[in-house]
């Protein structure tokens, strides 16, 4: 293209300097039909007009990129339009060029990546999804309830959960013997109201399942039963829930159950001694957006306090954190959970608010807490789920 037609094709295309008259050449043929104009790939709509691509006085846009702040072009009409919301990226496809949009906060926005490559420089879970980069691992923190339902609270709700005896040895995890189940609201920690219809439980899968709860609430399922024959009593536990029942809310990981025996072996491999009678235990469960168990997560106790009654006048007994290791004991050195995504707190203050936060490793900043009573000389089982709970 010589360079006179050049610049009758920047003036046409508006691209040019304004302000400024031209004749063109009529031996210049740039275009038989509209569709001739798409070749030059302008954000403005075109049109073909005596053999000349220029702008359509109709069609105001062909892309976003001429549009004011919060507008987007709408691809069937050729118009400037304020972005409406959506859903998910295919609610946007009515607008130009949508293969570059996303849905970003419930609204159409041009899309931030095509591939994981551009992602790569805000961290190293992130990939590019739906037109956004996104981190599927941890990216749900500080976001609403994801589950279907959670805004529903007038549906009958479902809980189910495995409840298996934890062995210290080189045994299997086994189903509790005549386990007892009561599900109750937070409020009543004793259980004296019991809540929901009665607990069913299967003794040779281990299997608890609990109907007739309320959909978006919480409900605490005290525990009591017996290990494997000779073993005895397990120490009695409560399941109290992080997030609310919705639907059915199954977790993926069973509640571990043990006896007072192994208990009393936490203390020693933690170096602290145990206050049974005045003090609580809690082990809790962490996982990652994708619902896997999540390492690199660190527990906090607030207050971390002495105990109430001091057994070993050569050991001072106050409250410790822990985290388990592959054998489910808990590791004196260990700083973080590992891949089994297992903490927990040994001598914990009872029959008051404690508080429990979570933080990942690298951060200052809690991603979860959970502040509720604990009883003493019992287990107190959390599931920890990042994301904003009510």
């Amino acid at each position: 293209m010589n360079r006179f037609i050049q610049v009758i094709t920047l003036l046409a295309l508006g691209v040019g300097g304004t302000g400024c008259s031209l004749t063109v050449d009529s031996e210049v043929t740039q275009c038989k039909n509209p569709a001739d104009c798409d070749k030059f790939d302008s954000p403005y709509a075109l049109t073909c007009k005596q053999n000349v691509c220029v702008r359509d006085d109709v069609r105001q846009c062909r892309l976003s990129d001429v549009c004011g702040e919060s507008e987007y072009c709408e691809k069937k009409t050729g118009q400037c339009v304020l972005a409406p919301p959506c859903k998910e990226r295919e609610d946007c496809m009515a607008f130009a060029g949508a293969e570059d949009f996303a849905c970003i906060s419930n609204v159409c926005e041009p899309a931030r990546c095509e591939g994981d490559a551009q992602c790569m420089r805000m961290g190293a879970n992130f990939v590019c999804e739906g037109g956004q980069c996104l981190d599927p691992i941890w990216g749900c923190r500080g976001q609403p309830d994801p589950r279907e339902g959670a805004d529903e609270d007038n549906l009958d709700a479902v809980f189910r959960i495995q409840v298996l005896y934890a062995p210290t040895q080189n045994m299997e995890e086994v189903p509790i013997r005549n386990l007892v189940a009561r599900v109750c609201l937070p409020g009543d920690p004793n259980c004296t109201q019991p809540a929901g219809k009665k607990p069913t439980y299967d003794p040779v899968t281990g299997w608890l399942e609990v109907t007739g709860l309320r959909n978006n609430n919480y409900y605490n399922i005290k525990l009591s039963g017996e290990g494997p024959e000779g073993v005895g009593p397990v120490l009695p536990g409560t399941i109290v829930m992080y997030r609310p029942v919705v639907g059915l809310t199954e977790e993926k990981e069973p509640a571990l159950m043990f006896t007072a025996g192994t208990r009393d072996l936490f203390g020693g491999l933690l170096k602290v001694p145990i206050d049974s009678e005045n003090m609580g235990l809690v082990v809790a469960r962490v996982f990652d957006c994708k619902g896997n168990s999540a390492a690199k997560v660190s527990l906090n106790v607030e207050p971390n306090v002495l105990c109430v009654a001091q057994p070993d006048p050569m050991k001072e007994c106050r409250t410790k954190l822990f985290y388990f290791d592959k054998e489910n004991l808990p590791d004196e050195q260990a700083q973080m959970t590992d891949a089994a995504g297992v903490a927990g707190a040994i001598n914990t203050q009872t029959k008051v608010d404690t508080t429990f936060f979570f933080t990942l490793d690298g951060e200052n900043k809690e991603y979860a807490k959970k502040t509720f009573v604990l009883q003493p000389n019992e287990v107190t089982y959390l599931a920890i789920y990042p994301g904003v709970y009510p």
